[in-house]
């Protein structure tokens, strides 16, 4: 069981949602819709998102579908104006301006450059900018079939940044990564031993809430992270140490070791194993083994 946390998909659904996933067409996604039709300014972009999502905040009661509405709590419009929007982001709210937003996004190169390779003498920089054919555009493969010179579809910025944090998402799912949090303790550069000024409390308090790291503590102080089995607790603790004959009466050897550890706990904690796994009572349990831990073994072979 994972306790509760703030979940950052409908939000992730706003900025980047596409309808035939999710039944929601994205900021990025209505960004790059928009690029190919005439007449369309910054302004009616931002007018568009607003009409999509809602001005106020909150859930926009007029959204198409439930999944709109559930996305538009982290969205809001100024009071007056279509030139900015808000996004309502983990760490605060955000104000994005759309000034410059349709013609950014199109990447366009730079008209010097393209001039300065279209006079180029190398053919592999030809065809790369699209000034002259490929010469394999007209060879026969093996199969019968003569390659066609396709026009490829342009990526935009918008559908960049969906597609490499697709692949990061997908190369993040495939491995088993582990995450090192720093935290800046001041702007300064200081050292611990310039004293005082070289922690910033404000600075560093900020960091340990908008960065996950509050979320990771309250999991862990949960218990959620205690994955030792029970077969491994019961054969080199209780056993090893003797706690079954410790207690009253003593715990034979050959229990189960599920139902040995649970006779354990309870007899330690005092209370029916029934509210074990209370969150007082886990907090406490956990806390106990850590000390008793810490007191008799140098090297602990439980982490918490």
């Amino acid at each position: 069981m994972i306790p509760p946390f703030q979940d950052n998909t409908p939000c992730c659904n706003l900025i980047a949602g596409t309808y035939k996933k999710t039944k929601i067409v994205g900021i990025f996604t209505k960004l790059d819709d928009l690029k190919s039709q005439r007449n369309v300014t910054n302004t009616k972009y931002c007018e568009s998102l607003i009409q999509y999502f809602g001005r106020k905040g909150g859930a926009f009661k007029k959204a198409k579908n439930p999944e709109v509405r559930e996305a538009s709590k982290y969205f809001y419009g100024p009071k007056g104006g279509s030139k900015s929007f808000f996004i309502c982001h983990f760490a605060g709210d955000v104000e994005y301006h759309v000034s410059g937003w349709l013609e950014k996004n199109e990447d366009k190169l730079p008209l010097q450059l393209q001039n300065l390779m279209e006079k180029s003498k190398s053919d592999y920089l030809l065809r790369i900018y699209g000034h002259k054919e490929s010469p394999l555009d007209n060879v026969q493969n093996p199969f019968g079939s003569t390659r066609s010179k396709k026009k490829s579809k342009k990526a935009t910025i918008a559908n960049k940044f969906v597609t490499q944090l697709g692949d990061l998402a997908r190369t993040l799912n495939s491995t088993n990564p582990h995450y090192v949090r720093c935290v800046k303790p001041n702007d300064v550069h200081m050292r611990p031993i310039d004293g005082d000024i070289c922690f910033d409390a404000q600075k560093t308090h900020r960091q340990l809430m908008y960065a996950g790291v509050m979320e990771v503590c309250k999991i862990k102080k949960n218990g959620y992270p205690f994955r030792i089995t029970y077969d491994r607790f019961w054969n080199n603790f209780v056993l090893k140490n003797r706690w079954n004959k410790a207690m009253t009466p003593a715990i034979p050897p050959t229990m189960n070791a599920r139902k040995g550890t649970w006779c354990c706990c309870s007899k330690i904690l005092r209370v029916s194993h029934y509210y074990y796994f209370t969150r007082r009572v886990r907090e406490h349990f956990y806390l106990y083994l850590s000390k008793y831990y810490e007191d008799n073994y140098e090297h602990s072979l439980i982490s918490f």
